[in-house]
């Protein structure tokens, strides 16, 4: 396996050169059909500080921005090229900060966190997890979606992907979930590709 530095130096250098293909006028309207599904299964509360953790080319802050436009939003990725474009499309309206989510260091900060369609890439997902539940405060949300294609589905996009580090399955989301301290699990596909589960500090 990878070490941790070099995974991350990995996923900057294939996501600094995808960050074109984020803003293709097909892309972007799947991934806003996308975004609005996964905003939908979690109720945001009133004046809620959000982290959208692996926030990309910033969409889903926007999204969240023009739905709850009271909300305090903070976003890290390990691409700059990404902030780059982030930072344009939502002008201030959200904090941004070029960081991996095994470096987080809030705590008992965040009302919600979502990690859309990246969990898959993270060299230490026990640690993304540890921060994750300490960065959220009491009774605070964790929402990830990711990728997951069955067995076979998933043995085959960690091969082909680069640094594709582990796709996980529904059961060992769930039980990923318990592991780390979480509760009220609740999990949902979000079409044939994507599974989302939520659970509770």
């Amino acid at each position: 396996m990878l070490k941790i530095k070099e995974v991350q130096e990995k996923n900057k250098r294939f996501f600094d050169r995808a960050k074109r293909f984020y803003e293709f006028p097909f892309i972007k309207i799947i991934n806003k059909f996308i975004h609005k599904r996964d905003l939908k299964e979690v109720p945001i509360t009133p004046n809620s500080e959000i982290l959208d953790a692996g926030c990309g080319t910033g969409m889903f802050l926007e999204l969240i921005h023009k739905k709850h436009s009271d909300a305090r939003l903070y976003g890290i990725d390990v691409s700059e090229k990404m902030l780059e474009t982030a930072k344009k499309r939502l002008g201030g309206k959200a904090t941004l900060s070029r960081k991996s989510v095994e470096s987080l260091s809030y705590k008992n900060r965040f009302d919600f966190i979502f990690n859309i369609d990246s969990f898959h890439h993270y060299a230490d997902q026990r640690k993304a997890m540890i921060n994750f539940y300490n960065a959220l405060r009491k009774g605070g949300t964790l929402a990830i979606a990711d990728f997951s294609l069955g067995c076979a589905g998933n043995w085959f996009f960690k091969h082909f992907e680069p640094a594709n580090s582990r796709m996980y399955l529904k059961e060992e989301f769930r039980e990923l979930f318990r592991k780390h301290g979480l509760k009220n699990i609740k999990q949902k596909r979000l079409g044939l590709f994507s599974l989302m589960t939520i659970g509770e500090k």
